[in-house]
């Protein structure tokens, strides 16, 4: 952007709303309680509840790196795990040597850097648009409840979004008037959100680079912003090169899994449902009242381009929803959770259009009422008994004693259900809790060639306990939905009269390449 754009754009030629005297003593205020507020609501009682799904996963790799001062190949009870990039496990792992491996460790980094969200986008807004926005974005940020759930659960959406706004960050600083070397962050950012969660990088970079072309294409010509993309990217393909160096097969369980399977299909959304449709359901099913605001907000954003001073932080937002909204509907592999990054444009856009229409003094008795506001919300986070975080493997805790009696260090676990997709990202849950190689499938024929020593089912299907019990296992213990079964018979005699193995379950390579292992 030339130079001349950065110096119109202050915070002294940005549009506030007219104050009362004491107006800035009176922002401070309100500043300081979201500060408090976000804090509180992203990182408060982080402790509670159990870890399940991908971040059990994430802490049990993490874990790995403790155990085995591997910091490499990424592994999960000795098997290599390739589905995702090291950075959220190294933090976590640092973490763990520190303060010990558990629940807050493994949760606290998705949360702050969740946290680190909603200043960056007051910032980003406060640069171009004034406090009084910058101050209603964050507030519109930290109260989006799917933000702030994905947010604390341990999850990589939310520090992948973090790495993707700090990108934006460094460029509309640079924009605004700030020293070009920040340019340099917007390289290594990318570069984090690479070693985050893999290829989607690319897609940040992208909507990044078109973003300058559109409304800052001189900032194209500088050399901070190729250093900083050389150090970023750089540091994400090392990493690549080294572990596939090290694993040959690394390759195609990272494409192949990662990329491919986007590509063919799974996930929350069902063939047969227009994409559009699962999208729209999910942002204002999900995201209100902000996505709603968001959509009212950019049938009004062709003032913010028509004003070269807020054409180039117009641009880079319209930019960064379009990539990202392109991107999640070519995708056949869909979660709800893959919208997260959407967010902040949401945040930003309702608060340009709130301002717009809000009458003055109804935003000033509630900047008014803002500390009041915000001490209620922590009173209610740190007194009020209820749980945030629950404890879906509270059953699985409970049949742990029995598992580490009856089942060897180095023996697999097997979940067995009909329904494959019951029993989610049981490997990771069962490495992080119960120190042992886990299984789950749905093919009964698996279970009778490993005859695993034991066999988890849930207590509601009969079918399948009936089958166990056919080939020789009896029903040790039961809590809540799942039962515990145990091998009891000898091994069958094959046709030949030898014996087939008990131990086949030990085959480091069954557990490695079962389709059945990760999500």
């Amino acid at each position: 952007m030339n130079e001349t754009v950065s110096e119109n754009v202050s915070a002294s030629s940005c549009t506030e709303l007219t104050e009362p005297a004491g107006g800035s003593c009176l922002h401070r205020k309100a500043f300081w309680t979201l500060l408090i507020v976000t804090i509180v609501l992203f990182m408060g009682r982080l402790w509670e509840g159990g870890l399940s799904e991908d971040p059990a996963q994430y802490a049990a790799n993490a874990k790995e790196i403790v155990l085995s001062g591997d910091w490499l190949t990424m592994r999960t009870m000795g098997d290599p795990y390739f589905n995702k990039p090291p950075l959220y496990f190294w933090m976590s792992a640092v973490l763990f040597k520190i303060f010990g491996i558990g629940c807050y460790a493994a949760r606290f980094w998705s949360a702050a850097l969740s946290a680190g969200c909603v200043f960056l986008i007051y910032d980003i807004v406060r640069r171009f648009r004034g406090k009084d926005e910058a101050l209603l974005a964050g507030i519109a940020l930290a109260s989006s409840n799917e933000f702030l759930r994905n947010g604390v659960s341990g999850r990589l959406d939310t520090p992948l979004t973090f790495f993707f706004l700090l990108a934006l960050w460094s460029v509309l600083a640079v924009v605004s008037g700030s020293n070009r070397k920040w340019l340099v962050l917007m390289g290594v950012a990318v570069g984090l959100a690479g070693l985050t969660k893999g290829t989607i990088a690319v897609l940040g970079l992208f909507m990044l680079l078109l973003g300058i072309a559109i409304g800052a294409r001189r900032l194209l010509l500088s050399g901070w912003l190729w250093l900083g993309l050389l150090l970023g990217i750089g540091a994400c393909v090392g990493w690549h090169l080294a572990v596939a160096a090290a694993n040959p097969n690394f390759w195609d369980i990272y494409f192949g899994r990662e990329v491919a399977t986007r590509i063919k299909g799974g996930g929350a959304w069902k063939a047969g449902t227009p994409k559009l449709a699962f999208s729209m359901k999910f942002l204002f099913g999900r995201g209100m009242p902000w996505s709603l605001l968001g959509l009212i907000g950019l049938f009004f954003s062709p003032s913010l381009l028509r004003d070269k001073k807020t054409r180039p932080y117009m641009v880079m937002w319209l930019c960064w929803l379009g990539v990202l909204l392109y991107a999640a509907l070519v995708s056949n592999k869909l979660y709800f959770r893959y919208f997260i990054p959407m967010y902040p444009t949401a945040a930003a856009l309702s608060a340009f259009v709130i301002l717009k229409f809000l009458p003055k003094n109804w935003w000033l008795k509630f900047k008014q009422a803002l500390p009041t506001i915000g001490g209620a919300v922590v009173l209610a986070v740190v007194l009020l008994p209820i749980p945030r975080h629950s404890d879906s493997n509270a059953d699985l805790d409970a049949l742990n004693p029995t598992i580490q009696t009856l089942l060897p260090k180095g023996k697999t676990l097997y979940a067995y259900r009909v329904d494959s997709s019951v029993i989610h990202q049981f490997y990771g849950t069962v490495s992080f809790y119960c120190n042992r190689k886990a299984i789950r499938t749905s093919d009964f024929a698996k279970i009778e060639e490993a005859r695993p020593v034991l066999v988890l089912c849930l207590s509601e299907e009969a079918d399948s306990q009936r089958q166990l019990k056919e080939i020789g296992y009896e029903l040790v213990v039961e809590h809540g939905e799942l039962m515990l079964f145990h091998r009891i018979s000898t091994p069958a005699e094959n046709a030949d009269g030898s014996v087939q193995s008990p131990e086949a379950d030990d085959d480091p390579n069954a557990a490695a390449l079962d389709p059945d292992r990760y999500e």
